[in-house]
């Protein structure tokens, strides 16, 4: 009977235990909408405000190496407003050596892609050494291009797939042009996956100015065609600031090595004012605390209205 009863509290525990890790994780439904704080796997993401529809979780593998997204797309009416991928790497500790010289090889001269300054990229800072790498970048991309005839056609884990049936079945007006951040990092000294998250945004829908070339080559967020065209490079630095200081924030939340940190002091923007700033969450808990104090009649509507327009604005 002692047996029994302390194998049912070993059960018990391990139930609940369970349990409890798994209350931590978000439930993603296909579909459904997500604002605020999200975790999955052992990333842990603060979703910049809106209310965010996961569409699609895709795997694949490369070798020995598995490959996980999720994707969650963010839009006002028919407005394309950004796209957000969280993405893991798993290798079980395996193929490390061969890893090593994949990543040398694709950061520094892949084919389609790297994290080394090239045309099409403003701002690509990369640290790379043995099995670990730490990769930030942004860049533009011509959306047509990507969607129908891309530099890459065999990229299963591009966003091809991912928003094509999305934009179809929600009537979406596409982009011209997207922004990306990348936020890469491995190193099997801290853990033996590899987290990557990456931002998309449609610059026109967070009040940049509207672009009149769309070519990858004649966009005027082309990093040899910003310099002619101020109010684009004022947007585009200012998304380059935003995104440096998510990226201190992701190094810190995987414990990056401090040798293997990014110096991104350059592009961070201490002082002025980047209304870019307004789609980080604490805005959003902002603005739903304000529509509490309204719900509950602390506020009239014009006063939450003007408080709500400042925080926007």
């Amino acid at each position: 009977m002692y047996k029994l009863t302390k194998i049912f509290l070993i059960l018990f525990c391990l139930v609940l235990f369970s349990n409890q890790e798994v209350s931590a994780k978000t439930r993603f439904i296909k579909g459904d909408f997500y604002e605020g704080n999200i975790k999955w796997k052992k990333l842990e993401i603060d979703l910049p405000a809106g209310k965010w529809q996961y569409i699609k979780q895709s795997s694949w593998w490369y070798g020995g190496f598995g490959y996980s997204c999720k994707s969650f797309v963010l839009k006002e009416g028919r407005l394309f407003k950004s796209l957000m991928r969280m993405c893991e790497m798993r290798t079980g500790g395996k193929y490390l050596g061969y890893l090593a010289k994949e990543l040398n090889h694709y950061y520094k001269r892949g084919e389609y892609d790297s994290c080394t300054l090239r045309p099409e990229y403003y701002y690509a800072k990369l640290f790379l050494k043995g099995t670990s790498t730490n990769c930030f970048r942004i860049r533009h991309i011509d959306f047509d291009k990507e969607m129908n005839y891309p530099d890459d056609p065999d990229d299963v884990g591009g966003i091809r797939p991912v928003l094509r049936k999305w934009i179809n079945e929600n009537n979406i007006t596409k982009p011209k042009i997207l922004l990306v951040a990348t936020h890469e990092y491995f190193a099997p000294v801290v853990t033996d996956n590899g987290p990557g998250v990456y931002y998309f945004i449609n610059p026109v829908a967070y009040g940049g100015p509207k672009e009149k070339y769309f070519t990858e080559e004649s966009s005027e967020y082309h990093r040899t065609n910003i310099n002619d065209h101020p109010k684009f490079k004022k947007f585009i630095d200012d998304f380059v600031s935003l995104s440096a200081k998510r990226h201190k924030e992701f190094e810190i939340q995987w414990k990056a090595k401090d040798h293997h940190k990014l110096d991104l002091d350059e592009v961070i923007i201490i002082n002025g004012d980047n209304h870019l700033i307004n789609s980080e969450p604490g805005i959003a808990t902002q603005i739903k605390n304000l529509k509490k104090l309204y719900d509950e009649g602390v506020l009239d509507k014009e006063e939450y209205e003007r408080a709500k327009s400042k925080l926007l604005n």
